[in-house]
């Protein structure tokens, strides 16, 4: 691409940002009036003016238009990729560019790779639209710490296990309620999946799992491995595992894990804590 190209996409992207921003004021402020009583005259002004910033700032994004489809499908992903860890706010700022006009909503709707990230953390009724509209997408799925309003456990495994064969990454952020849910996990053969990332609550009850029953220090690489990637050993390109403790990992015992240089991938096996939930 020529760097006059790049001057686009880069000034796209940033505009891009600065519209949707824009139309979260407009949705914050509206809702801080509501919430404060805020007089109604100070409101409309402050409201008008955030509007007027936002129209200004989505005129200057009518050249994405001007671009291919494909190009602008990356823009849109690079402005989502910092969320996919986790999926409300992912899901809040997808919402966010299909607002900007009916014709982002439409390539929203109808680009089967923004309906990625599936989570605890979502709704029933959301979690079966993302899984529907990402049909033949990989997913990146997200056992993560409960609120209240969250999918009951059961019911978001019963919805997600049918969709195995397209699991890109798994994360799990394991407590007590969590070990019913996790003995299903482990079952499973999920063969396309390239990231494993679990938090425990309870690093004794990994280890045991992992290894079978046999005490050790580490959980055993070809075990997890087994577990989720039919066997296949190159299959899982990063393990992240917390057990509550740091721990070095050895060239001997990377060695003993069978990483492979020649892959491309190679895996990391640290201290990594799961996505940090705000």
């Amino acid at each position: 691409m020529t760097s006059a190209g790049e001057k686009k996409i880069n000034e796209a992207i940033r505009l891009l940002i600065e519209a949707t921003q824009e139309a979260s004021s407009v949705r914050i402020n509206a809702a801080r009036v509501e919430l404060t009583g805020e007089r109604q005259i100070d409101a409309t002004t402050k409201l008008r003016s955030i509007i007027t910033r936002l129209n200004r700032a989505w005129n200057h994004t009518r050249p994405l238009y001007q671009l291919p489809l494909e190009i602008l499908i990356t823009i849109l992903s690079l402005v989502l990729q910092d969320e996919v860890s986790y999926a409300p706010i992912y899901m809040w700022k997808l919402q966010n560019i299909a607002s900007v006009s009916h014709e982002w909503l439409l390539l929203v709707k109808n680009t089967p790779s923004f309906w990625k990230v599936v989570s605890t953390n979502l709704q029933s009724s959301l979690l079966k639209q993302i899984l529907s509209r990402s049909t033949g997408h990989p997913l990146d799925v997200s056992y993560s710490w409960k609120t209240h309003d969250d999918i009951p456990i059961d019911q978001f495994t019963a919805l997600v296990v049918p969709h195995v064969l397209r699991w890109q990454s798994l994360s799990v952020c394991r407590d007590h309620k969590m070990d019913k849910t996790f003995k299903v996990l482990v079952r499973l053969s999920a063969p396309t999946l390239e990231v494993l990332d679990i938090q425990n609550a309870s690093w004794q009850t990994t280890v045991d799992i992992f290894s079978g029953g046999k005490t050790s220090s580490l959980p055993s690489w070809q075990t997890t491995v087994g577990i989720f990637s039919g066997g296949k050993r190159s299959s899982v390109g990063t393990l992240r595992i917390d057990p509550g403790r740091s721990f070095a990992v050895t060239s001997a015992y990377r060695a003993h894990l069978g990483l492979s240089r020649r892959s491309g991938h190679p895996i990391s096996l640290n201290n990594n804590h799961a996505p940090n939930l705000r």
